[in-house]
Formats: structure tokens, sequence, C-alpha cells
């Protein structure tokens, strides 16, 4: 049985390759990714996730804009 994950990111490129990187990973099924707006601006980072899980043909998982600002 694989894991369900739902992954939370600030856009930040090291958070992008984590997106990768858990796509591969055949023991999780992402369930979901959430972009919190705090190290990016939120319609880009939403749009590159996007891009990636198409990319990665997995553009069946959901991508949300969180609502909560960010502290940094």
């Amino acid at each position: 049985m694989k894991q369900p994950v739902l992954l939370d990111h600030d856009g930040a490129v090291d958070d992008f390759l984590a997106v990768m990187l858990l796509l591969t990973m055949e023991h999780i099924e992402p369930i979901g990714i959430i972009v919190t707006p705090a190290d990016c601006y939120i319609q880009p980072a939403v749009s590159a996730t996007r891009k990636i899980l198409d990319l990665m043909g997995k553009s069946h998982i959901p991508v949300a804009e969180s609502t909560v600002r960010g502290i940094n």
C-alpha cells in the first residue's frame, strides 16, 4: 500500500526539486500539493508546480493556493 502524502511548499527552488523527487518515489501516493506564499509570489509558484506535474505526467494531482501568508 502506498503512503498518501499532502505536500506543502513555499515556492522556493528547493521545493520544486522536492516535488519532482516526491513524484519519483514508488511507495508514495501524492494526494495534493499546497503552495504557501512565503518565499514566492503565489501565482508563478502555482504555475511552476502545475508545469512540473504536467512534465512528469501527474497533472491529475490537485494544486491549491494557501490563504495563509507564511512569515519570513
